[in-house]
């Protein structure tokens, strides 16, 4: 075998792979020694806009339709011939590589498996997942939590759906020593690689970082909806495979695209396209699991699901990681707690309201002690208490669940303890160190039971509530807080927190409503991380944020109202597997890559080029 021959496998059999092999057999390639590097680069960045604007004219061209012939999948008759058309037998696809980072938190992991979930449903039998080895927040326990099914313990293959997943250790992937049969003298090269979120990508292009790429000819990088960092959506690919076999490092002509142009002419732009979700179901699976390794909040979590099938409660989801909130967790959770008794008044509910606290919490930094005592009125500022003291008596009555009692029962007993219209708050993630998190599964569902809007931060979670198309409110990040803005600045911020900009043709004769109801929705979330100077700024003069907390949460679950239609139509634009994300960026990587072949057929030097002829 040549020096310069690099070999990869993801481990299946010959038997098990054969028709995956005729698939991808074109990738496959044994390279010679590296001829002299090229030393110029075109970008091409240019004639790829003009190919969008093509592709763009092609799919809005109106086409004839025939409609005397066939139904290929349902094999009717042919009127012209009187011959049965029977469905071609679909060719099967290729292997794909998905790459998981590493991160303090679960959000780009969590977008990371949703990527996985849907390259399943798309029919990839073959998935390499390779996720990044940090000592620091190891990835594979949250892979455990995120993948049903998956054991906490290191695996080298795991069957989802009808598909084998096989997993590699980012190093690795790339030192393994793996000698498979059917790839006997030939270099194996996957045609399409993706993440789904990845910080600082244009860093490690920078830094002359390609091993990342994991040896795919198209690498596509796509990150969490409306993600602020400019331009982190793109397609990556070489020119000559031999500057990787060589080392890990980028040849000088790598190329970088854009996922799509800004060309006015093309709306949706791609960063309007979120993660298709598919409706949670019960997940008795996963809290089976999750029940083994902390029974007591197992216990719980089945308490919460059968009181919300009894409409016993209404249920309030809040999920966010502890450090990365503009506020702490007593200002938000006293805020919220306020806003649902106040709403009370215009919206009366016999039933208690239960607000499931879905997110870690470090040992050292419990804040529940800290939101009893401002819940009994003992730090109340002098210029907000004439307004508070109405709800003095109810705010009292709140119960705290301790995580530590967990008992079978103990959740229906905190919520008889509230009492009608009462509020019981339940922290049911878990302290460190033993937190690894609520599964995936259990997570979604959670939120799906929402009678109350659902509470987040992270980008991550942004696609599940639009798929849901249940009202939500934002938490604005601890980001706005680094960057010396204060709430009163956060009016810039709105159009990362509700979508403003829809397909008219999804929103119908109410378009011109979209952008001022995101508007009007975010200003409804600003008041969630209210401190007391925000308070004492508001009393006398503006809405307490209670009173502007209440307003929404009393108008999202009212009918008629411009804010129900808003979240009723989010639903209706992104719970849609034609727009969904994933679906949309692959079938650009793949024209993406016919026409990257065709500017580059002519190559001079054609010793390293990718693609057989």
């Amino acid at each position: 075998m040549s020096k310069n021959t690099f070999l990869v496998t993801d481990g299946s059999t010959p038997a098990d792979d054969a028709a995956a092999d005729r698939a991808d057999s074109r990738f496959y390639k044994e390279f010679p020694a590296a001829p002299d590097p090229i030393t110029t680069s075109d970008p091409m960045s240019e004639t790829w806009t003009a190919r969008w604007r093509q592709l763009y004219a092609e799919e809005t061209r109106p086409k004839d339709v025939e409609h005397d012939s066939f139904h290929l999948e349902t094999g009717a008759q042919d009127d012209r011939t009187s011959t049965v058309v029977l469905p071609p037998e679909p060719e099967p696809l290729p292997e794909i590589r998905l790459y998981v980072p590493s991160t303090n938190n679960y959000g780009h992991q969590a977008t990371c498996i949703n990527v996985l979930y849907r390259l399943v449903a798309l029919g990839y039998r073959r998935i390499t997942l390779i996720y990044a080895d940090d000592k620091e927040h190891p990835v594979w326990p949250k892979l455990a939590t995120l993948i049903s099914g998956l054991p906490e313990q290191k695996c080298k293959s795991h069957k989802l759906g009808g598909s084998k997943i096989r997993f590699y250790e980012y190093m690795e992937f790339f030192n393994a020593d793996i000698h498979p049969k059917r790839h006997k003298g030939r270099f194996c090269w996957a045609p399409i690689g993706i993440t789904g979120a990845f910080d600082g990508v244009r860093k490690h292009l920078k830094e002359d970082r390609v091993d990342l790429f994991m040896f795919v000819d198209t690498f596509v990088v796509l990150q969490p909806f409306h993600w602020t960092e400019l331009n982190a959506e793109m397609l990556i690919t070489c020119r000559r495979r031999y500057d990787l076999l060589q080392k890990h490092q980028a040849p000088e002509n790598l190329e970088v695209f854009a996922l799509e142009p800004d060309l006015e002419e093309v709306h949706p732009h791609f960063s309007d396209y979120a993660y298709y979700i598919d409706d949670p179901t019960y997940p008795e699976n996963d809290l089976a699991r999750l029940t083994d390794r902390a029974p007591r909040r197992g216990a719980c979590l089945r308490e919460l699901f059968a009181l919300a099938a009894e409409t016993a409660i209404e249920i309030c989801p809040v999920y966010y990681s502890f450090y990365r909130i503009f506020s702490s967790t007593p200002e938000l959770l006293f805020n919220l707690v306020t806003a649902i008794l106040h709403s009370r008044t215009k919206r009366p509910s016999k039933v208690p309201a239960v607000i499931a606290m879905l997110g870690s919490v470090p040992t050292k930094a419990d804040p529940y002690p800290q939101l009893r005592r401002r819940l009994d009125g003992e730090d109340w500022p002098e210029e907000v208490q004439e307004a508070l003291k109405p709800l003095k008596a109810a705010l009292e009555r709140v119960v705290i669940v301790d995580p530590g009692s967990y008992e079978d029962g103990g959740l229906r007993a905190a919520v008889a303890e509230a009492g009608e219209g009462g509020i019981v708050i339940v922290p049911l993630g878990m302290m460190d160190p033993e937190f690894a998190g609520i599964h995936r599964t259990v997570f979604d569902y959670t939120f799906s039971l929402a009678s109350l809007p659902l509470i987040f931060e992270g980008k991550g979670t942004v696609s599940l509530a639009l798929n849901l198309g249940r009202p939500y409110l934002r938490i604005l990040s601890a980001d706005l807080r680094m960057a010396k803005k204060t709430l009163w600045d956060a009016e810039a911020w709105h159009n990362e927190l509700y979508p403003h900009v829809l397909p008219a043709a999804c929103a119908g004769d109410g378009a011109e409503q979209v952008p001022e109801t995101a508007s009007s929705c975010h200003n409804s979330s600003v008041p969630l991380v209210a401190d007391w100077a925000y308070w004492k700024s508001c009393a006398g003069s503006t809405p307490l944020p209670m009173e502007s907390l209440s307003e929404f949460i009393v108008e999202a679950s009212t009918e008629g109202t411009w804010t129900c239609w808003y979240f009723a139509l989010l639903r209706s634009v992104y719970h849609d597997e034609r727009r969904d994300r994933v679906t949309v960026a692959l079938d650009r990587a793949r024209v993406f890559r016919e026409w990257f072949v065709e500017q580059r057929k002519d190559e001079e030097h054609d010793g390293g080029w990718m693609y057989e002829s």
